[in-house]
């Protein structure tokens, strides 16, 4: 017997021992998220009742994996697949071998080796993390495969495979503050993370409306903090014992998982306060709030009870989670009661802080300290750049990417989850059409598009980025239906986006496999978003025949879009859309998907106006919000109006800064007038324009000014929240010309956030 293990050994390394990480090109396979390497190979590898799991370690880990594999081969191919270790083996046929051992070594940490040939398939990682990826692998290969010839019998098709992620943090977000879902939801979760290879869990587990985890030490959390009377007199709530927490952090270990949890602090702390009052710095009794929202009252930064407090609580929390990382909110803390407040001005002169925003650092820096004396590290919301970062803290940039790219000048780790592509509670589609959402607008093309490394950084500063993750914020989310419904299939869009190389992404192809993975979703139980019906519009200028193209877009696979130019709606019989057309005038377009002859839903209408700066070029001197940057470079001059539909491609918005832009109309026109429209929203923070300011050059460098107009609201009424305003411009010919849209700046007086930036749209200029 030892001769024969020892042969198998023999055997089993001279396998690996040839292998050669090489470039090839991709087999057409409907894996998401796409592998990095595939290879065709001679022969296809055949599971059968007889087929056995063969482990090359002791290790417990590998056997749970090995069980998670035989459960679903067998629950598949209604086998009983035995396991064995590789000291035990016979020999290599009629096998699947799960590998950690003589991994070549250009497969990068939770890569793996995937190969498959007549006699084994055989998974090879260099950690425990890459053996489960490829594990997943191979359950999308034999689910798909079910799903596709529904055949008897599991047959693995002819295929090499090496893959590996681009980001080490993978991760998604799930709020259970706001409404509570039990273990048997988070459970599922995280089991549709591990089929797409996701691999950090933020457990978003205290928060205002909500305290959801057992503390021992305090256990009016949980016997106040979790429940709230809802507005309709109903009492809702609910929390996780801190045996249920183990359950789950166990649970996801074994999916290659790890748990953060988020304990917020030193804001979204009402239903902490409301348990335990004299945290704050009033020392009222409050009840749980149950409307959304930030509020004033936040743990007490001057009360050394608070600090007791945090590291009692933070104590148990160690002890329920694992993991190296703790996140701790920081985010959205006013600042209204610290400044009242006598404990916290006496901390502040104590400390030698400057101000209330220095006092927040200061809470965050002796949390921190805590938690490294440990061995724990710290996670925390952008805002805690203000008033200094901690020394070691991991920033999770979600206010757009400014904090990420300033954390990472300052060489600290960084989570990418801006709003504008990773907030999973936007709509995904024409809100008139969705369920309840809290706002935005986020379709799957743009989750899919994201690219984590701002084009701001270096090299070096780029190498800080540790990943990114998407967020489900369930204030409009009060069923696990529901949150399912908003985080599938976008999901899968960002697992590609982290997983995969840049280079490879391609939407056609990824909408194309992700036809089939939705049949997945259906078979595994999971609710999803089938794709919208939406159309957008985008103009492209051809610049070598100097005209403009109209390009329709669409989530639905291979839509029928008709489409009319004439002001009518479009029927069955209207223009067939195959290819982009040609924009020379200025016309209403109207275009719907129909199937089977049925109009789907109403048609997408579409103003263009055809005008002299269309597809010119333009020069934004300040960058817009990245929540707000456009569909291209020209949404100033593609031709196309915005809707009252913020988020729709067509406008641009700048917070707190002037829109400044330099036209070259390419030749000299004779002008009569610029005009654009802006947006009027003050609950939103959304201001009309101060004024504008139009200046001509005769070179494009040297500009002088030509006029400058108060943009006057004094009459609008409140209900017009879209105004479009005209100015003259000059009667001779002109080609330079440069604009400057002035920002209201900061909300006024009267404002309720009085002080913070006023936001500017603008969408088409117009030159006539």
């Amino acid at each position: 017997m030892k001769y024969r293990s020892l042969t198998i050994v023999i055997i089993f390394v001279a396998l690996f021992s040839s292998c050669k990480f090489e470039n090839n090109t991709h087999l057409e396979s409907p894996i998401i998220p796409r592998p990095r390497t595939m290879f065709p190979v001679p022969s296809s590898f055949a599971i059968t009742d007889e087929t056995k799991i063969l482990l090359d370690s002791e290790d417990e880990r590998l056997l749970q994996m090995a069980e998670q594999l035989k459960s679903l081969i067998d629950s598949v191919g209604h086998y009983n697949m035995g396991i064995i270790r590789l000291k035990d083996a016979e020999d290599l046929n009629n096998v699947i071998l799960l590998s950690t051992t003589n991994t070549p070594k250009r497969i990068g940490k939770e890569g793996y080796h995937l190969k498959v040939d007549k006699d084994k398939l055989i998974i090879q990682g260099n950690d425990f993390g890459g053996v489960f990826n490829g594990i997943m692998t191979l359950s999308q290969m034999i689910l798909l495969k079910e799903l596709d010839d529904g055949k008897e019998g599991i047959e693995i098709p002819d295929v090499q495979i090496w893959d590996e992620p681009r980001f080490a943090y993978r991760g998604m977000h799930l709020d259970v503050g706001r409404h509570f879902f039990p273990v048997s939801f988070v459970k599922k979760y995280l089991r549709i993370m591990a089929l797409y290879k996701f691999n950090h869990f933020h457990w978003h587990l205290t928060e205002d409306q909500g305290w959801r985890i057992e503390i021992k030490a305090y256990p009016k959390l949980t016997e106040i903090g979790a429940w709230r009377i809802e507005k309709n007199g109903d009492k809702y709530g609910g929390y996780y014992t801190q045996e249920e927490i183990k359950e789950v952090v166990a649970y996801a270990k074994n999916l290659n998982i790890t748990v953060i949890p988020e304990i917020e602090l030193p804001g979204h702390s009402r239903a902490a306060l409301a348990a335990y009052p004299n945290l704050s710095c009033t020392g009222k009794q409050q009840e749980v709030p149950n409307r959304w929202g930030v509020f004033q009252d936040v743990y007490c930064a001057g009360n050394e009870e608070t600090f007791v407090f945090m590291q009692n609580v933070l104590d148990e929390v160690m002890e329920m989670f694992p993991g190296e990382y703790i996140h701790i909110g920081g985010d959205e803390c006013p600042k209204d009661r610290w400044e009242v407040c006598e404990k916290c001005q006496k901390r502040i002169k104590t400390e030698g802080l400057e101000d209330e925003h220095h006092l927040q650092s200061y809470f965050i820096e002796r949390i921190e300290k805590y938690l490294n004396a440990h061995g724990r590290q710290i996670i925390g919301w952008d805002e805690i750049l203000e008033g200094g970062l901690a020394p070691e803290a991991t920033v999770m940039s979600w206010r757009g990417e400014k904090g990420g790219i300033e954390a990472a000048r300052q060489e600290h780790q960084v989570i990418m989850t801006p709003n504008s592509h990773c907030y999973f509670d936007h709509y995904q589609a024409d809100p008139n059409y969705e369920p309840k959402a809290i706002g935005g607008f986020l379709p799957l093309t743009k989750v899919y598009d994201y690219e984590p490394i701002p084009t701001d950084l270096t090299e070096e500063q780029a190498a800080y980025i540790w990943g990114a993750q998407a967020n489900m914020w369930t204030e409009y989310m009060p069923t696990s239906d529901y949150v399912e419904y908003m985080l599938l299939p976008r999901m899968i869009a960002l697992s590609e986006v982290l997983w995969s190389r840049r280079s490879y992404k391609d939407f056609d192809d990824f909408n194309e496999r992700l036809q089939t993975h939705k049949k997945l979703l259906k078979n595994l139980g999971y609710q999803y978003f089938d794709g919208s019906y939406l159309i957008q519009l985008e103009t492209i200028y051809d610049t070598v025949e100097h005209q403009n193209m109209a390009v329709f877009h669409a989530e639905q696979y291979e839509p029928e879009i008709r489409y009319t130019l004439d002001n009518t709606l479009p029927n069955d019989s209207s223009l067939l859309y195959e290819n982009s057309f040609v924009l020379d005038t200025s016309v209403t377009i109207s275009a719907a998907i129909f199937e089977d002859k049925e109009l789907k839903r109403e048609a997408s209408v579409f103003v263009y106006e055809h005008h002299y700066a269309v597809g010119k070029k333009m020069l934004l001197k300040k960058k817009p919000s990245s929540r707000y940057e456009g569909k291209n470079k020209n949404t100033l001059n593609d031709g196309l109006y915005g809707s009252l539909n913020l988020s729709d491609g067509n406008w641009l918005g700048f917070e707190g800064k002037d829109l400044i832009a330099e036209i070259d109309l390419g030749e000299e026109y004779h002008l009569k007038h610029l005009s654009f429209s802006y947006i009027n929203k003050p609950e939103q923070w959304i201001l009309p324009p101060k004024a504008i300011t139009i200046y001509k050059s005769d070179d494009g460098d040297r500009y002088m000014e030509y006029n400058r107009m108060e943009i006057n609201t004094s009459d609008q009424s409140f209900d017009d929240v879209r105004e479009r305003v005209s100015f003259p411009l000059p009667d001779k010919p002109t080609r330079y010309l440069k604009i400057i849209i002035e920002n209201q700046s900061k909300l006024p007086d009267n404002h309720p956030s009085a002080g913070n930036d006023a936001w500017l749209f603008v969408d088409e200029i117009v030159i006539e």
